[in-house]
Protein backbone atom coordinates (compact mmCIF):
# COMPACT_ATOMS: atom_id res chain seq x y z
CA UNK A 1 0.00 0.00 0.00
CA UNK A 2 2.87 2.37 0.64
CA UNK A 3 3.27 4.73 3.55
CA UNK A 4 1.11 5.93 6.43
CA UNK A 5 0.73 9.19 4.53
CA UNK A 6 -1.06 7.25 1.79
CA UNK A 7 -3.42 5.78 4.40
CA UNK A 8 -4.19 9.26 5.73
CA UNK A 9 -5.16 10.39 2.26
CA UNK A 10 -7.75 7.61 2.08
CA UNK A 11 -9.23 7.64 5.58
CA UNK A 12 -9.55 10.15 8.39
CA UNK A 13 -10.12 9.01 12.00
CA UNK A 14 -11.41 11.36 14.68
CA UNK A 15 -12.23 10.78 18.33
CA UNK A 16 -15.67 11.99 19.51
CA UNK A 17 -14.13 14.98 21.29
CA UNK A 18 -12.38 16.01 18.06
CA UNK A 19 -15.66 16.34 16.13
CA UNK A 20 -17.25 19.80 15.81
CA UNK A 21 -19.11 20.81 18.95
CA UNK A 22 -21.91 22.49 17.02
CA UNK A 23 -23.65 21.16 13.94
CA UNK A 24 -27.22 21.74 12.81
CA UNK A 25 -28.40 18.47 11.31
CA UNK A 26 -31.43 17.27 9.39
CA UNK A 27 -33.65 16.24 12.28
CA UNK A 28 -35.35 13.31 10.54
CA UNK A 29 -31.88 11.81 9.93
CA UNK A 30 -30.93 12.32 13.58
CA UNK A 31 -34.04 10.41 14.64
CA UNK A 32 -32.90 7.44 12.55
CA UNK A 33 -29.47 7.62 14.21
CA UNK A 34 -31.09 7.64 17.65
CA UNK A 35 -32.77 4.32 16.84
CA UNK A 36 -29.42 2.79 15.92
CA UNK A 37 -27.83 4.15 19.12
CA UNK A 38 -30.56 2.38 21.12
CA UNK A 39 -29.72 -0.84 19.25
CA UNK A 40 -26.03 -0.46 20.07
CA UNK A 41 -26.88 0.18 23.73
CA UNK A 42 -28.95 -3.03 23.85
CA UNK A 43 -26.43 -5.17 21.97
CA UNK A 44 -24.24 -6.23 24.97
CA UNK A 45 -27.29 -7.68 26.74
CA UNK A 46 -28.43 -9.63 23.68
CA UNK A 47 -25.18 -10.63 21.96
CA UNK A 48 -24.94 -14.08 23.57
CA UNK A 49 -28.56 -14.83 22.72
CA UNK A 50 -28.00 -13.81 19.10
CA UNK A 51 -24.88 -15.99 18.90
CA UNK A 52 -26.74 -18.99 20.35
CA UNK A 53 -29.39 -18.57 17.68
CA UNK A 54 -26.80 -18.32 14.94
CA UNK A 55 -27.64 -14.69 14.22
CA UNK A 56 -25.49 -11.59 13.80
CA UNK A 57 -26.26 -7.95 14.49
CA UNK A 58 -23.72 -7.17 11.76
CA UNK A 59 -23.82 -3.40 11.98
CA UNK A 60 -23.44 -2.80 8.23
CA UNK A 61 -25.79 0.04 7.37
CA UNK A 62 -26.83 1.35 3.97
CA UNK A 63 -28.33 4.85 3.87
CA UNK A 64 -30.38 5.63 0.77
CA UNK A 65 -31.72 9.10 0.09
CA UNK A 66 -32.08 11.84 -2.50
CA UNK A 67 -29.20 14.11 -3.47
CA UNK A 68 -28.60 16.80 -0.88
CA UNK A 69 -29.60 14.60 2.08
CA UNK A 70 -27.67 15.24 5.30
CA UNK A 71 -26.08 11.77 5.37
CA UNK A 72 -23.25 13.00 7.60
CA UNK A 73 -25.75 13.76 10.38
CA UNK A 74 -26.26 10.03 10.89
CA UNK A 75 -22.64 9.15 11.61
CA UNK A 76 -21.96 12.44 13.43
CA UNK A 77 -24.80 11.85 15.88
CA UNK A 78 -23.83 8.22 16.48
CA UNK A 79 -20.18 9.11 17.03
CA UNK A 80 -20.95 11.96 19.44
CA UNK A 81 -23.68 10.29 21.45
CA UNK A 82 -22.53 6.67 21.71
CA UNK A 83 -19.58 7.75 21.78
CA UNK A 84 -17.36 6.17 19.13
CA UNK A 85 -14.44 7.14 16.94
CA UNK A 86 -15.47 8.18 13.44
CA UNK A 87 -13.41 7.00 10.47
CA UNK A 88 -14.39 8.67 7.20
CA UNK A 89 -13.29 7.41 3.79
CA UNK A 90 -14.20 8.61 0.30
CA UNK A 91 -14.24 6.08 -2.52
CA UNK A 92 -14.28 8.90 -5.07
CA UNK A 93 -10.53 9.33 -4.61
CA UNK A 94 -9.66 5.73 -5.51
CA UNK A 95 -7.07 5.14 -8.19
CA UNK A 96 -8.26 4.37 -11.70
CA UNK A 97 -6.02 1.29 -11.64
CA UNK A 98 -8.16 -1.68 -10.53
CA UNK A 99 -5.42 -3.43 -8.56
CA UNK A 100 -4.40 -0.27 -6.72
CA UNK A 101 -8.03 0.65 -6.02
CA UNK A 102 -8.73 -2.82 -4.63
CA UNK A 103 -5.65 -2.56 -2.41
CA UNK A 104 -6.83 0.83 -1.17
CA UNK A 105 -10.24 -0.59 -0.24
CA UNK A 106 -8.64 -3.37 1.77
CA UNK A 107 -6.42 -0.80 3.48
CA UNK A 108 -9.40 1.40 4.41
CA UNK A 109 -11.26 -1.44 6.10
CA UNK A 110 -8.13 -2.78 7.80
CA UNK A 111 -7.22 0.66 9.12
CA UNK A 112 -10.74 1.11 10.49
CA UNK A 113 -10.71 -2.27 12.22
CA UNK A 114 -7.40 -1.43 13.87
CA UNK A 115 -9.08 1.64 15.38
CA UNK A 116 -12.08 -0.27 16.76
CA UNK A 117 -14.50 0.34 18.29
CA UNK A 118 -15.26 2.68 15.42
CA UNK A 119 -17.81 3.87 12.87
CA UNK A 120 -16.51 3.55 9.32
CA UNK A 121 -18.39 6.07 7.17
CA UNK A 122 -17.88 5.34 3.47
CA UNK A 123 -18.70 8.31 1.27
CA UNK A 124 -19.35 8.26 -2.49
CA UNK A 125 -20.13 4.56 -2.31
CA UNK A 126 -21.76 4.46 -5.75
CA UNK A 127 -18.58 5.76 -7.41
CA UNK A 128 -16.89 2.44 -6.61
CA UNK A 129 -19.81 0.52 -8.13
CA UNK A 130 -18.88 1.98 -11.52
CA UNK A 131 -15.39 0.49 -11.30
CA UNK A 132 -14.18 -2.93 -12.39
CA UNK A 133 -15.50 -6.21 -11.02
CA UNK A 134 -12.25 -6.58 -9.06
CA UNK A 135 -12.99 -3.39 -7.10
CA UNK A 136 -16.58 -4.45 -6.35
CA UNK A 137 -15.30 -7.88 -5.31
CA UNK A 138 -12.86 -6.28 -2.88
CA UNK A 139 -15.71 -4.29 -1.29
CA UNK A 140 -17.82 -7.44 -0.95
CA UNK A 141 -14.98 -9.32 0.68
CA UNK A 142 -14.25 -6.55 3.20
CA UNK A 143 -17.94 -6.12 4.08
CA UNK A 144 -18.18 -9.85 4.77
CA UNK A 145 -15.21 -9.64 7.14
CA UNK A 146 -16.26 -6.46 8.94
CA UNK A 147 -19.04 -6.64 11.54
CA UNK A 148 -19.77 -5.14 14.91
CA UNK A 149 -20.05 -8.65 16.38
CA UNK A 150 -16.60 -9.72 15.23
CA UNK A 151 -14.47 -6.54 15.39
CA UNK A 152 -16.62 -3.69 16.77
CA UNK A 153 -16.70 -1.83 13.48
CA UNK A 154 -19.95 -0.22 12.37
CA UNK A 155 -19.95 0.32 8.60
CA UNK A 156 -22.18 3.10 7.22
CA UNK A 157 -22.41 3.67 3.48
CA UNK A 158 -24.59 6.22 1.73
CA UNK A 159 -25.83 6.51 -1.82
CA UNK A 160 -28.50 8.31 -3.81
CA UNK A 161 -29.13 5.69 -6.51
CA UNK A 162 -29.49 2.09 -5.25
CA UNK A 163 -29.66 0.73 -8.81
CA UNK A 164 -25.86 0.83 -8.82
CA UNK A 165 -25.87 -2.07 -6.34
CA UNK A 166 -26.21 -5.70 -7.24
CA UNK A 167 -28.62 -7.74 -5.06
CA UNK A 168 -25.64 -9.76 -3.79
CA UNK A 169 -23.89 -6.64 -2.51
CA UNK A 170 -27.06 -5.08 -1.14
CA UNK A 171 -27.77 -8.21 0.91
CA UNK A 172 -24.47 -7.80 2.76
CA UNK A 173 -25.92 -4.80 4.57
CA UNK A 174 -27.84 -5.64 7.71
CA UNK A 175 -29.87 -2.42 7.69
CA UNK A 176 -31.15 -0.41 4.72
CA UNK A 177 -32.43 2.94 5.94
CA UNK A 178 -34.45 5.19 3.65
CA UNK A 179 -33.90 8.91 4.23
CA UNK A 180 -36.27 11.39 2.63
CA UNK A 181 -36.25 15.07 1.74
CA UNK A 182 -36.69 17.43 4.72
CA UNK A 183 -40.23 17.25 6.04
CA UNK A 184 -42.17 20.12 7.64
CA UNK A 185 -40.60 19.50 11.05
CA UNK A 186 -37.11 19.41 9.54
CA UNK A 187 -37.67 22.73 7.80
CA UNK A 188 -39.32 24.36 10.80
CA UNK A 189 -36.43 23.40 13.11
CA UNK A 190 -33.92 24.51 10.47
CA UNK A 191 -35.38 27.98 10.00
CA UNK A 192 -36.00 28.51 13.72
CA UNK A 193 -32.32 27.78 14.31
CA UNK A 194 -30.91 30.08 11.64
CA UNK A 195 -33.52 32.86 11.54
CA UNK A 196 -34.63 33.12 15.16
CA UNK A 197 -33.34 36.73 15.27
CA UNK A 198 -34.75 37.79 11.89
CA UNK A 199 -38.12 39.44 12.49
CA UNK A 200 -38.45 40.21 8.79
CA UNK A 201 -38.69 36.52 7.87
CA UNK A 202 -42.00 34.72 8.34
CA UNK A 203 -40.86 31.25 9.43
CA UNK A 204 -44.18 29.60 8.58
CA UNK A 205 -44.20 31.12 5.12
CA UNK A 206 -40.64 30.17 4.27
CA UNK A 207 -41.21 26.64 5.61
CA UNK A 208 -44.13 26.29 3.20
CA UNK A 209 -42.25 27.90 0.31
CA UNK A 210 -39.37 25.41 0.57
CA UNK A 211 -41.38 22.20 0.48
CA UNK A 212 -39.48 19.70 -1.67
CA UNK A 213 -36.10 21.40 -1.17
CA UNK A 214 -33.15 19.21 -0.22
CA UNK A 215 -31.22 19.85 3.00
CA UNK A 216 -28.28 21.14 0.95
CA UNK A 217 -30.65 23.55 -0.83
CA UNK A 218 -31.90 24.81 2.56
CA UNK A 219 -28.33 25.52 3.69
CA UNK A 220 -27.69 27.52 0.52
CA UNK A 221 -30.88 29.49 1.16
CA UNK A 222 -29.95 30.20 4.80
CA UNK A 223 -26.51 31.48 3.85
CA UNK A 224 -27.93 33.62 1.06
CA UNK A 225 -30.56 35.29 3.26
CA UNK A 226 -28.21 35.80 6.21
CA UNK A 227 -25.76 37.61 3.91
CA UNK A 228 -28.51 40.07 2.98
CA UNK A 229 -29.52 42.80 5.45
CA UNK A 230 -32.95 42.48 7.14
CA UNK A 231 -35.89 44.19 5.47
CA UNK A 232 -36.63 47.57 7.03
CA UNK A 233 -40.42 47.51 6.81
CA UNK A 234 -42.37 44.45 7.94
CA UNK A 235 -41.93 40.83 6.98
CA UNK A 236 -40.84 39.74 3.53
CA UNK A 237 -43.73 38.34 1.45
CA UNK A 238 -43.57 34.99 -0.33
CA UNK A 239 -43.27 36.72 -3.71
CA UNK A 240 -40.49 38.96 -2.40
CA UNK A 241 -38.62 35.93 -1.02
CA UNK A 242 -38.77 34.25 -4.44
CA UNK A 243 -37.58 37.40 -6.19
CA UNK A 244 -34.79 37.92 -3.64
CA UNK A 245 -33.55 34.33 -3.93
CA UNK A 246 -33.60 34.56 -7.72
CA UNK A 247 -31.60 37.80 -7.55
CA UNK A 248 -28.88 36.36 -5.30
CA UNK A 249 -28.75 33.08 -7.24
CA UNK A 250 -30.45 30.63 -4.86
CA UNK A 251 -32.47 27.94 -6.61
CA UNK A 252 -33.42 24.41 -5.46
CA UNK A 253 -31.36 22.00 -7.56
CA UNK A 254 -31.48 18.83 -5.47
CA UNK A 255 -33.91 16.80 -7.60
CA UNK A 256 -34.16 15.91 -11.30
CA UNK A 257 -37.42 17.90 -11.50
CA UNK A 258 -35.59 20.98 -10.17
CA UNK A 259 -32.97 20.68 -12.90
CA UNK A 260 -35.63 20.03 -15.54
CA UNK A 261 -37.43 23.20 -14.47
CA UNK A 262 -34.20 25.21 -14.73
CA UNK A 263 -33.47 23.68 -18.11
CA UNK A 264 -36.89 24.74 -19.34
CA UNK A 265 -36.37 28.28 -18.11
CA UNK A 266 -33.04 28.74 -19.90
CA UNK A 267 -34.02 26.99 -23.13
CA UNK A 268 -37.42 28.57 -23.80
CA UNK A 269 -37.56 32.17 -25.02
CA UNK A 270 -40.26 34.21 -23.26
CA UNK A 271 -43.29 34.91 -25.44
CA UNK A 272 -45.16 37.50 -23.41
CA UNK A 273 -47.81 37.11 -20.74
CA UNK A 274 -49.21 33.80 -22.00
CA UNK A 275 -45.76 32.17 -21.87
CA UNK A 276 -45.17 33.49 -18.35
CA UNK A 277 -48.55 32.17 -17.21
CA UNK A 278 -47.88 28.81 -18.85
CA UNK A 279 -44.60 28.52 -16.92
CA UNK A 280 -46.46 28.96 -13.63
CA UNK A 281 -49.09 26.33 -14.37
CA UNK A 282 -48.40 23.24 -12.22
CA UNK A 283 -47.23 19.97 -13.79
CA UNK A 284 -48.75 17.75 -11.09
CA UNK A 285 -52.32 16.74 -12.04
CA UNK A 286 -53.65 16.94 -8.49
CA UNK A 287 -52.18 20.45 -8.15
CA UNK A 288 -54.01 21.37 -11.36
CA UNK A 289 -57.27 20.14 -9.86
CA UNK A 290 -56.66 22.18 -6.69
CA UNK A 291 -55.98 25.23 -8.85
CA UNK A 292 -59.32 24.64 -10.59
CA UNK A 293 -61.17 24.53 -7.26
CA UNK A 294 -59.38 27.58 -5.90
CA UNK A 295 -60.14 29.46 -9.10
CA UNK A 296 -63.86 28.84 -8.69
CA UNK A 297 -64.13 29.58 -4.97
CA UNK A 298 -61.10 29.78 -2.71
CA UNK A 299 -63.02 30.33 0.52
CA UNK A 300 -65.33 27.39 -0.11
CA UNK A 301 -62.34 25.15 -0.86
CA UNK A 302 -60.60 26.35 2.30
CA UNK A 303 -63.71 25.77 4.45
CA UNK A 304 -64.28 22.25 3.13
CA UNK A 305 -60.62 21.31 3.69
CA UNK A 306 -60.65 22.73 7.23
CA UNK A 307 -63.82 20.77 8.05
CA UNK A 308 -62.34 17.59 6.59
CA UNK A 309 -59.09 18.03 8.52
CA UNK A 310 -60.92 18.64 11.82
CA UNK A 311 -63.49 15.86 11.22
CA UNK A 312 -66.30 18.41 11.45
CA UNK A 313 -69.69 17.63 9.87
CA UNK A 314 -70.18 18.98 6.35
CA UNK A 315 -73.12 21.15 5.39
CA UNK A 316 -75.24 20.39 2.35
CA UNK A 317 -73.43 23.20 0.53
CA UNK A 318 -70.06 21.67 1.46
CA UNK A 319 -71.21 18.25 0.28
CA UNK A 320 -72.31 19.72 -3.05
CA UNK A 321 -68.92 21.38 -3.45
CA UNK A 322 -67.16 18.13 -2.48
CA UNK A 323 -69.19 16.19 -5.04
CA UNK A 324 -67.80 18.48 -7.71
CA UNK A 325 -64.25 18.18 -6.38
CA UNK A 326 -63.94 14.71 -4.76
CA UNK A 327 -60.13 14.84 -5.05
CA UNK A 328 -60.16 17.03 -1.91
CA UNK A 329 -60.63 13.77 0.02
CA UNK A 330 -57.21 12.52 -1.05
CA UNK A 331 -54.12 12.76 1.17
CA UNK A 332 -53.68 13.66 4.82
CA UNK A 333 -54.46 17.00 6.45
CA UNK A 334 -50.97 18.44 5.90
CA UNK A 335 -50.98 17.51 2.20
CA UNK A 336 -54.42 19.12 1.68
CA UNK A 337 -53.34 22.38 3.29
CA UNK A 338 -50.06 22.38 1.38
CA UNK A 339 -51.78 21.92 -1.97
CA UNK A 340 -54.40 24.54 -1.07
CA UNK A 341 -51.79 27.18 -0.21
CA UNK A 342 -49.73 26.31 -3.27
CA UNK A 343 -52.80 26.61 -5.53
CA UNK A 344 -53.78 29.94 -3.97
CA UNK A 345 -50.29 31.36 -4.52
CA UNK A 346 -50.22 30.14 -8.13
CA UNK A 347 -53.73 31.49 -8.79
CA UNK A 348 -52.82 34.94 -7.43
CA UNK A 349 -49.64 35.14 -9.50
CA UNK A 350 -51.48 34.03 -12.64
CA UNK A 351 -54.12 36.68 -12.00
CA UNK A 352 -51.48 39.39 -11.70
CA UNK A 353 -49.76 38.30 -14.91
CA UNK A 354 -53.01 38.15 -16.88
CA UNK A 355 -54.22 41.45 -15.41
CA UNK A 356 -57.28 40.00 -13.68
Amino acid sequence: MGTDRTYSELIDVKKPEELPTQRHSQYSVVRKAELMKATLDNYPMLSEQLEALGLLFGGRILLVGPAGTDFDAYTYHLAKETPLKLATASLASLSTDADEASQSIRAIFEFARRNAPVILHIRHFESAMKRSEAVVSAIKSELEETTWDRNETLVVSALTDPTFLSPELALLFDRTILLEEPDAEDRTRFFEYFFKDREDIDLGMITETTQGWSFADLKHLAAGLLLNPPAEAGQITAERIEDLLSTIGIEPVGTPSDLQRLSHRVSVRPEGEFSRAQGLYPDDFLDQLYLLAVGEEYHKTQRVIENLNSNMPLSSEDMEFLNRYPFLLQGDSEERLTRLLRAKKTHDRLARIMGR
